[in-house]
């Protein structure tokens, strides 16, 4: 939880909304959003044209839940969940977006749930391994837990770059944008600190080049790692 400014990812997909957001996940995996919305986009390249329910437990305040354009609120209705039926429209673009924002107060809710048809059922926890596919088709870090860790094997093809092959774990859902931070090195002949690292390639890997003017000579050999930095990470998005 916390304050998200719009647009910024938080836990398991949600970004805030064009107004950011304010919310806390409780104990209880419950989440109270105080300001502004919620957003998650939703791959729907199947949902064209298909009538959709949404549901969730609503244990105070009011939800407000809008997807495609169409809004409709959900009050709080504990112990029983809340719903809402959406008719089915062509989805431009085929990215279905469901954003969740609060009405006037603070509210508690728990377990959403977006289902195809007209029915509400019992809430489904998805599949661990399939949640996971779908989260490393958006997002992929490397680095990010521990002090060194080794990224990518690299050779030096000019005296100013080093370049080797990386593979991702899954075809991501398009080209990946490549962002670092924290502190990185290339360990070989010398120590290296790259001055920028760049991607070239597709959904489904490629190469990985670190760049330092008139530090290396062609040929040699390098393996980039974090530095002393269990921050610091590669990370690939394919986030829409």
């Amino acid at each position: 939880g916390g304050v998200l400014a719009p647009g910024n990812y938080g836990p398991d997909g949600w970004k805030a909304g064009p107004d950011g957001a304010d919310f806390t996940i409780n104990s209880d995996h419950s989440v109270t959003l105080t300001n502004g919305s919620l957003v998650q986009l939703i791959d729907a390249d199947d949902l064209n044209g298909v009538a959709l329910t949404f549901s969730a437990d609503v244990t105070s305040g009011d939800l407000q839940v809008m997807i495609h354009q169409s809004t409709q609120t959900l009050a709080a209705t504990s112990p029983n969940r809340s719903s809402a039926l959406y008719a089915g429209t062509q989805i431009p673009g085929n990215l279905l977006e469901v954003e969740l924002r609060t009405v006037d107060t603070a509210c508690t809710f728990s377990r959403p749930q977006l289902e195809a048809g007209t029915s509400v059922n019992g809430f489904q926890k998805a599949d661990e391994a399939l949640d996971w596919s779908r989260c490393l088709r958006r997002f992929y870090r490397l680095g990010g837990t521990v002090s060194y860790r080794a990224i990518a094997g690299l050779v030096c093809d000019t005296a100013d770059r080093a370049i080797g092959s990386i593979t991702l774990p899954l075809p991501m859902r398009s080209t990946p944008i490549l962002m670092h931070s924290g502190e990185l090195g290339l360990i070989g002949p010398r120590f290296v600190r790259p001055d920028s690292i760049f991607f070239y390639g597709d959904a489904c890997g490629g190469e990985l080049a670190a760049n330092a003017p008139n530090a290396f000579s062609v040929g040699e050999n390098f393996l980039l790692r974090t530095d002393n930095d269990p921050t610091a990470s590669i990370d690939f998005s394919a986030e829409p």
